[in-house]
């Protein structure tokens, strides 16, 4: 479990753009403006104080816009949650920097000098500040950087000429084998709609009856993929991922990524960095 956190948390690099900033923005916010009883302290004092609150932004920030939406990506994922999510996220800030900062204050005998009451008053005096600035920058980043549409690309694979070509029904199956030979599926190239991969595992997606369903196989998608790459309507979108483009739906994201919906897959589905340009060439 801890393992699968981390990778979360180093796979979604455009999601640590807020905490970073937001962390930053305390930082700055703090040593410059120096507001409430910071006038009073020396340089070191504030500076000391400025990086520890800092760290504490980083690290509440980092856990709401991070990890929680990975535990509950299908309700983050949903449409017009964003009201929502942004309030989960405020209260999750709220009682992390709380928790974090009364341990810290514990363990530092800071209680002697204050009361707990003089302690809470303070710190939701410094969380309301913090807030009003992440509030509308949040939205801001969400907005133009992590989820801005992409126009005229819904929809528009079916477009070019030499995709429609590559999508003439064929007779010929392609057959899925696991590792041991126990288990496998035959369908038609243009009946598969996704493969995705976890571990030593692989999910097929694909029609059946006109409906969805998948078979889960004890493979890897290293090995089954040269089996698939003769079809260039099936697409290798992410290193974990296996896409027919013709049944992209929708596209979202920018440079660093796009975010993708599968015609019959509830789950948005990622097209990695490193193949943008080559994703975008299908659609030109």
């Amino acid at each position: 479990m801890y393992n699968r956190i981390i990778n979360s948390v180093l796979s979604s690099k455009d999601k640590l753009i807020t905490p970073i900033l937001f962390s930053s923005l305390v930082f700055l916010l703090l040593v410059l403006f120096q507001p409430f009883e910071y006038r009073s302290y020396t340089f070191f004092k504030t500076l000391g104080d400025s990086l520890l609150s800092a760290f504490l932004v980083l690290l509440a920030t980092l856990l709401t816009r991070v990890v929680v939406p990975y535990f509950f990506c299908k309700q983050w994922e949903k449409e017009n949650r964003k009201f929502i999510n942004i309030s989960i996220e405020v209260l999750f800030d709220v009682i992390l920097f709380l928790a974090f900062s009364f341990f810290i204050n514990l363990g530092n005998g800071g209680f002697i000098n204050q009361n707990y009451i003089t302690w809470l008053r303070l710190s939701l005096k410094y969380i309301l500040i913090f807030e009003v600035l992440f509030i509308p920058l949040s939205l801001f980043i969400q907005y133009y950087f992590l989820d801005k549409p992409i126009n005229n690309k819904v929809n528009s694979f079916f477009s070019k000429r030499s995709l429609e070509a590559s999508l003439k029904p064929t007779t010929q199956k392609i057959r899925f084998t696991s590792k041991t030979e126990q288990k496998h599926i035959e369908i038609l190239p243009q009946e598969l709609i996704m493969i995705k991969s976890w571990g030593n595992y692989i999910e097929v997606f694909y029609m059946k009856d006109s409906e969805v369903v998948f078979s889960v196989l004890r493979n890897t998608l290293t090995n089954i993929y040269d089996s698939i790459k003769e079809y260039s309507f099936l697409f290798q979108c992410h290193r974990c991922y296996v896409i027919n483009i013709s049944r992209v739906l929708v596209v979202k994201g920018n440079a660093r990524g796009y975010q993708l919906t599968i015609e019959g897959v509830s789950a948005k589905i990622p097209v990695s960095r490193s193949r943008v340009s080559l994703f975008d060439s299908y659609t030109k």
